[in-house]
């Protein structure tokens, strides 16, 4: 549910339905995924300091998790910690290569103006069409 309020446009509605969840589940296997969803939904907040928090919550349990990272960078990025973001972002092209904005564009379900938003935090963090 959390994850429609955010393509919806409904942030605040995303951050209190994930945020339920993990408080329900908090041993899910797959909480990593709630974690980056919840960074993501703090970032369309413009809360970028919980965003890298949450990101980095998700990359506890899954290191290798390239969208915590990609979030992780933008939020960085929007925090003007270009090095960091730099180096978030070199981590996540080493395990996926193909992470383009175009492709982001079609994966993320965000609406246009915060996806803009997302696409170009992460250009300031060195993406490249």
């Amino acid at each position: 549910m959390g994850l429609a309020k955010l393509a919806a446009g409904n942030a605040d509605e995303a951050i209190t339905a994930i945020g339920r969840g993990i408080r329900l589940n908090p041993r899910d296997p797959a909480g990593y995924a709630y974690l980056g969803s919840y960074a993501l939904a703090l970032f369309v907040m413009k809360n970028y300091s919980e965003a890298v928090k949450h990101a980095e919550r998700a990359l506890a349990v899954r290191p290798t998790w390239a969208p915590a990272l990609r979030i992780k960078a933008a939020s960085l990025a929007k925090l003007d910690m270009t090095e960091a973001a730099r180096a978030a972002l070199l981590q996540a092209r080493k395990i996926d290569p193909h992470g383009s904005s175009s492709l982001m564009a079609r994966m993320i379900q965000l609406p246009a103006s915060d996806l803009e938003t997302y696409i170009g935090a992460l250009k300031l963090a060195g993406l490249e069409e």
